[in-house]
């Protein structure tokens, strides 16, 4: 069970209704109650006007029949009728010593009013219209309304008269109150059952838009080749259309990428997404893997399969990246040696739920690798011949030559053991020559001796006489050069590069330059020979001399760039940029 935090909030279909429910009550219980104390006021109002009308009417009717002959009983009567109002439990008439002449209730007649039961309600009114002469009318209480009107002095009737009238506006009131909260209950209702309503309609439409938007997302976010695009103009398709923004920005950098991208599931049973570029490297269709997630498996090289196939099992032990090489045959037969380096995909639980990885057509490599140890085979075969036929036989012939020395001083015959001497010292200068010239062919930048910028200057002067073209060197007095490697492979990059312009370019003047920009030395050597791009479409094209310059290149962390000079038709400039980190000093490994 999810706790309540992740619970909340709810989906928008369900949290708009409720919001509009909530916000609606609230507006229905706030406006039954304004409509609850106007129409109680309102009521209150009207009681007061009428209870003050039945004052003045009962004044006007004491004023009438008082001292008449016959005026008792009618006075009596319409008094009576007043009574016979079940709204109206009371009516008195006070003359001015505040003692009742007329009520309702005939056992008050004659007491003061004092004595009454109601005296503590009544008398302030009383003598306050007394006093004032003018009718006043008061809320005694939530179920007595009393208004008190004095009687106008007359022939007949002396001042200081009031009558008193009190209603009881409860009833109404009651009534009044449950119509406003009839109102309210109606209003209550009109809004649930039109919150019911926008619910339906956010079920049927926005459920459907954040279907539609998920489902896009999902789509993107799972590699789906075809992802379709969400229609509309409201927010949830211009959320599409960014979301679509972001993944064609992904796709054009993926669709540009020569190693191929992939995703599957955790449990390998289906492949998720497959860069475009598995279509040049394997040599065939990538929307196959719908149709069969291992159909790759078909191209693998048969030795190579059990290791592809285990190679993603150590994700079950918690390793984080696996990687894997292996061979392929493509369709045309040709061999391609690919390298596959996957990591796993964690959910919000920390739990892998899907595969990503890269594979890398590593064949150039590989043959590079290869090229290089079969030059190093040769390279160790020449020198032992080298060493075998020159440096030995000399040697050889020295040793001879000592030991008949010996033989000509121990048959005293002097000047010819000296001619011999002479001639075993030539001998041995001649062997110490070779091997030093063998010694420079294996390692030619001696940092702790001539340094680099020596070699270069040697490089240039050499090949200079040797291919017969001028070639200047533009250099500053030092370089900071202090990695024997580095130094190594940019003393043979250079080297290669020469020999490139000189005789595969034919060039007539080469130009060396060698400087520290910033945080990088550039190597550059200019041409005015055949221009040559060197770009990646004229890779595949490139003769082992160039590859082993890229591989070399590589190594040391350098940016490798062919561009034809200004001039149309004036000669290629290549130009190596090395990181001075790689310059540092470092352990000692001679490269050759």
């Amino acid at each position: 069970m999810k706790p309540s935090w992740l619970i909340f909030p709810p989906p928008l279909r369900v949290s708009i209704p409720l919001l509009v429910l909530a916000f609606s009550l609230v507006y229905d219980v706030v406006n039954t109650w304004v409509l609850l104390s106007r129409e109680t006021r309102k009521e209150y109002r009207r009681v007061q006007r009428v209870a003050l009308a039945q004052a003045a009417w009962l004044s006007d009717a004491v004023k009438t029949f008082h001292l008449s002959d016959n005026g008792f009983p009618l006075l009596e009567r319409d008094v009576r009728m007043l009574v016979e109002d079940s709204k109206v439990p009371m009516a008195v008439v006070f003359d001015e010593n505040l003692r009742v002449k007329y009520a309702t209730q005939k056992e008050w007649v004659g007491q003061d009013l004092e004595d009454l039961e109601v005296k503590n309600e009544l008398v302030n009114l009383v003598m306050e219209a007394a006093r004032t002469g003018g009718p006043l009318v008061a809320t005694l209480s939530r179920t007595r309304v009393a208004a008190a009107h004095p009687l106008a002095a007359s022939a007949n009737q002396p001042p200081g008269w009031v009558s008193v009238v009190t209603r009881d506006p409860s009833e109404a009131v009651r009534e009044e109150q449950w119509d406003a909260v009839k109102q309210g209950g109606i209003s209550a209702i009109l809004h649930l059952i039109a919150c019911i309503g926008l619910w339906w309609v956010l079920h049927r439409f926005l459920s459907q838009r954040v279907a539609q938007l998920l489902e896009s997302s999902r789509q993107l976010t799972g590699g789906a080749i075809n992802a379709q695009p969400m229609s509309g103009r409201d927010e949830f398709a211009e959320i599409a259309r960014a979301l679509r923004a972001s993944e064609d920005i992904f796709k054009q950098i993926v669709e540009n990428i020569r190693d191929v991208i992939f995703m599957m599931t955790a449990d390998r049973r289906q492949v998720l997404y497959v860069s475009p570029a598995y279509n040049d490297m394997w040599g065939a269709d990538r929307l196959k893997f719908g149709s069969n997630p291992l159909i790759f498996l078909e191209q693998v090289v048969e030795e190579d399969r059990e290791l592809l196939l285990k190679m993603l099992d150590p994700f079950m032990l918690g390793k984080k990246i696996v990687d894997c090489e292996y061979r392929i045959r493509r369709p045309d037969g040709e061999i391609r040696w690919l390298e596959s380096r996957a990591f796993p995909v964690l959910d919000e639980h920390g739990r892998m739920h899907r595969i990503a990885g890269l594979t890398t057509d590593v064949t150039e490599r590989k043959m590079l690798e290869q090229e290089v140890l079969d030059i190093s085979e040769k390279e160790r075969r020449r020198i032992g011949h080298d060493l075998h036929d020159d440096v030995c036989q000399r040697l050889a012939a020295v040793k001879l030559g000592v030991e008949m020395i010996g033989d000509k001083i121990a048959a005293g015959k002097l000047d010819e053991a000296r001619q011999m001497a002479q001639s075993s010292s030539k001998q041995i200068g001649e062997a110490a020559t070779l091997a030093r010239n063998l010694a420079r062919g294996l390692s030619p930048v001696n940092l702790e001796g001539e340094g680099f910028l020596h070699a270069i200057q040697k490089l240039t002067e050499t090949s200079q006489h040797l291919y017969s073209v001028p070639i200047r060197l533009d250099s500053p007095d030092y370089l900071p050069m202090q990695n024997a490697t580095t130094a190594t492979h940019l003393y043979r990059i250079a080297q290669e590069l020469i020999n490139n312009a000189a005789r595969h370019a034919g060039a007539s003047a080469i130009e060396v330059l060698l400087r520290v920009e910033g945080y990088q030395l550039r190597l550059q050597v200019a041409n005015d020979g055949l221009s040559f791009k060197g770009d990646e479409s004229s890779q595949k094209d490139d003769g082992m001399g160039l590859r082993i310059i890229r591989y070399r290149a590589n190594a040391i962390g350098a940016n490798l760039q062919f561009l034809p000079r200004k001039e149309p038709n004036s000669g290629t400039t290549a130009i190596c940029l090395v990181p001075l980190a790689a310059c540092a000093a470092a352990k000692k490994n001679v490269v050759s």
